[in-house]
């Protein structure tokens, strides 16, 4: 009883993580992009990485963007989103969203030190300077 318990409460914990989409389509400000974030099973290792891509191809205007990962580890990953914070936001930048429409971030627990986090994208158009946010999401490297 008690493994089956276990095996239930595990596989709760890791299907959030197993693949989130962020997908804009209708904002004015950055149209037609998708990110997606997923838990990746790594060989040999008792914890997963975590692989973040993107698809910015089909976005009008690429020259015009500037494009961010921001990363918050979390303890308390059992409350997912509302974790507690652990440290400070970590800031990876998509460098030239023109030429790299396509393209991905691995995130390891050597890079974070933590358990999960959440991240979000951020987009500005720098001739409109118009910023847009993804909602957060939470991802767990267990």
């Amino acid at each position: 009883m008690i493994k089956i318990l276990l095996y239930f409460l595990l596989a709760f914990m890791c299907a959030p993580a197993s693949g989130q989409q962020t997908n804009t389509s209708s904002n004015n400000c950055v149209e037609h992009f998708t990110i997606i974030g997923q838990s990746v099973p790594k060989p040999n290792e008792p914890v997963n990485e975590t692989l973040i891509s993107w698809d910015f191809s089909q976005t009008p205007h690429k020259e015009h963007l500037e494009a961010a990962i921001e990363v918050q580890p979390l303890s308390s990953c059992w409350n997912g989103l509302d974790g507690k914070i652990r440290g400070q936001i970590k800031i990876f930048k998509i460098s030239d969203i023109s030429k790299n429409s396509i393209g991905d971030l691995t995130i390891t627990y050597r890079d974070l030190n933590a358990k999960c986090f959440k991240w979000q994208a951020v987009i500005i158009d720098t001739e409109t300077n118009c910023t847009t946010e993804t909602e957060w999401q939470f991802i767990s490297f267990l």
